[in-house]
């Protein structure tokens, strides 16, 4: 088969991104099916390839299905040292039937894979309708419900554009070396099962409006030491609490309408797809100018709605609810609330106070809100009132969007947040 037929480097390639020598089974197959060989030399290859590397040939002969297998383990190897793979055939079978095979080396080679130029390996395999069986154990696919991807030793280069530290994990802006791409910044969850909670998000939330563009994700193989676990996404801006704090409150009323009725939007698609945030605060929502939308983020905390999440740990913060302050399971009205004080917070409305009286004065905003707001604002406690409502009635987008509507009737929520740049800072009208 075409397994049978790959290029593979000296055996101290192993160990070092340095190539230099090379076996080429190709030829060496061809001659043995001309019958140029009386002895099969390339089973010996195979063999002193197991002995080297220390990955055992599984098989009962020395087929060319069992060598496929062997030979993509060994590709994985390389992968796992750092050196580089890329497609650059499709090869025959001696049978009729044809599969994409892998070669190492040094640098992506300038040849045509038949879909794109210096193609990573598994953006070429996640293209194909059945990828074949050396890509899978390769490594170089990532199977439906995969949460570890494939890690690759330098392949993202730190820039120094950013770099920030949150409860969740850090982040820091990277190029793809690979691909030839900046503007991405990668994320190291300090837990494993925060890792876990905030990929399943991006992987259902995936090309949708509102949410960062995941671009890869994978953990370190624990051979190099203590497993770490990563996510690299596109960068979505400042956060903000940022934005809102170098504005000093005076976000116009027509520009905090747009905000929240966006955050909104974002958190209602969410709750579509099953999850609830449960940290929704102004650090976490971001505004690409380069958008009309803001952009959600930071789902280390997120789980499924159904059934309603019981605290695993204390959420008292300036941005829960009530209701979270207090330990109740969390729904999708606690990430509402939040959403409200999020707005709140961007114009310097404080009715809570310091972190020691916030379940004290939550109690009291929540008895009667429209005291802490002028007619300007009045919206705003409408909509928590409603919020609260729907607590027992149940969820009615229609009821709580038209909130925006009967309030303003000019209210356009496909109007851009007006904004001004100035020396690189941006600032909300």
């Amino acid at each position: 088969m075409a397994g049978r037929t790959i290029s593979i480097p000296s055996r101290q390639a192993a160990t070092s991104s340095n190539v230099s020598t090379w076996v080429d089974l190709n030829a060496s197959m061809n001659k043995v099916y001309q019958g140029q060989f009386n002895s099969r030399t390339k089973e010996d290859i195979i063999q002193n390839m197991s002995d080297f590397y220390s990955i055992r040939y599984e098989g009962r002969a020395h087929n060319a299905l069992d060598n496929c297998e062997f030979l993509a383990k060994v590709t994985k190897r390389f992968l796992d040292y750092g050196n580089l793979v890329t497609v650059n055939e499709t090869l025959k079978c001696f049978f009729g039937s044809t599969m994409a095979c892998a070669t190492i080396a040094r640098n992506p080679a300038s040849v045509c894979t038949g879909m794109e130029h210096k193609q990573y390996p598994k953006d070429l395999y996640e293209q194909l309708r059945e990828p074949s069986a050396f890509a899978s154990t390769a490594g170089l696919i990532k199977e439906q419900h995969d949460h570890f991807g494939h890690f690759v030793l330098n392949r993202y280069r730190p820039t120094g554009e950013f770099q920030g530290a949150g409860v969740q994990g850090r982040v820091v802006a990277v190029a793809d070396i690979l691909n030839n791409r900046d503007g991405l910044v990668m994320k190291r969850a300090l837990r494993a099962d925060d890792y876990h909670r905030e990929l399943a998000v991006l992987q259902a939330m995936r090309h949708r409006a509102g949410f960062p563009n995941l671009h890869d994700f994978f953990s370190t193989p624990a051979h190099l030491g203590e497993v770490q676990y990563f996510l690299v996404m596109d960068y979505e801006g400042e956060c903000l609490g940022d934005v809102a704090r170098r504005t000093n409150g005076g976000i116009s009323n027509s520009n905090l309408m747009r905000i929240a009725y966006k955050l909104f939007w974002t958190l209602d698609s969410l709750h579509m797809h099953g999850f609830c945030h449960r940290d929704v605060h102004s650090r976490n929502v971001c505004y690409p100018t380069r958008l009309v939308r803001i952009k959600l983020i930071d789902f280390g905390m997120s789980l499924p709605l159904d059934p309603s999440p019981r605290p695993d740990r204390n959420l008292t913060s300036w941005h829960a609810s009530l209701e979270v302050c207090r330990g109740d399971a969390y729904t999708r009205f606690d990430d509402l609330i939040s959403a409200i004080f999020v707005a709140m917070w961007c114009i310097r409305l404080n009715p809570f106070g310091e972190e020691h009286e916030y379940l004290a004065k939550k109690v009291i905003f929540d008895q009667d809100p429209f005291i802490h707001f002028n007619d300007e604002l009045k919206w705003l406690a409408l909509l928590y009132t409603e919020v609260n409502h729907q607590r027992s009635a149940g969820y009615s987008h229609q009821d709580l969007f038209d909130i925006f509507f009967k309030f303003n009737p000019d209210f356009d929520p496909t109007s851009p947040i007006t904004h001004v740049v100035t020396e690189n800072q941006l600032t909300i009208d």
